[in-house]
Parts: C-alpha cells; structure tokens; sequence
C-alpha cells in the first residue's frame, strides 16, 4: 500500500512562507519607490510654482518707477509681494542727445522684494537694480 505522504499534493508550510517573504520584500520596495518619486514630483511642483512666482513679480516690476513707488505692496493670485528701493547715488541729469541736459532726472536704485505665501510667511526674496527716473524740465520750442 503507497504511503499517503507520497501522494500529497500543494505547497508545503515553508514554501508559503518563503513566498510570503518574497511578496513582501517586493512591496516594501515598490512602496519605497513610488513614495521617492511622489516626493520628487512634490519638490518640482514647488519650485515650478516659486519660479513661476519670481517671473510674475519681475514683469510686474519692470515698470516699477522707484522714484515714483519707492515702497509698495501688490497682491497676486497665492502671494503677495512688498518691495522697498533706495538709491545707489543720487540722481543725474539726463542726456538729450545734441541738445544736452534732458528733461529727466535719472537714477541707478537697488530694489528688494520680499515674496509672502498667502498667509504672509515669507516665502523667498528678489534683490536687483532698477532705473528710476523723475521729469524736471518742461520740453523747449525747437526754435
């Protein structure tokens, strides 16, 4: 008479284990990669939007007057920005060509901008140069 053992059939207890351990193992580290790359995207999200925000706030303060707005507070969609200028010397008669001294005052001022997220936290800042510029001289008869 065959021995029942001999004719048993399916997985033994340490071959589930075995496999249980190999499932795992690879799951820990499809989970471990999946959470590296959604962190990644997070960290490119963030400097997408601050990038965003830095070219946003240039183009709003390349028309920036310093003389006009030495100082100022703007509100944009997720920030806000405030700005403060002053002078890197004083401001300098204009050059009109042939005709000499211009109609304006120009100056060289260094602006700083502090970018605030929407509850004003500080969020990142802009240092640059801007030329300001003021009209002193009413335009002459050109005879």
């Amino acid at each position: 008479m065959p021995s029942n053992l001999a004719n048993q059939q399916g997985f033994t207890l340490l071959e589930a284990i075995v496999s249980l351990v190999l499932i795992s193992t690879i799951g820990a580290l499809v989970y471990s990669w999946i959470n590296s790359n959604l962190i990644a995207v997070g960290r490119v999200q963030s400097v997408n939007e601050r990038a965003l925000a830095a070219q946003n706030t240039l183009a709003f303060l390349e028309n920036l007057n310093p003389v006009e707005q030495p100082v100022g507070e703007r509100e944009f969609v997720g920030y806000f920005i405030r700005w403060e200028s002053k002078p890197l010397k004083s401001m300098q008669d204009g050059i009109a060509g042939m005709q000499g001294v211009g109609l304006y005052k120009v100056g060289l001022f260094d602006v700083h901008v502090d970018v605030l997220t929407e509850d004003r936290r500080p969020w990142f800042e802009l240092d640059f140069h801007q030329v300001g510029y003021k009209q002193v001289r009413e335009k002459g008869l050109p005879f």
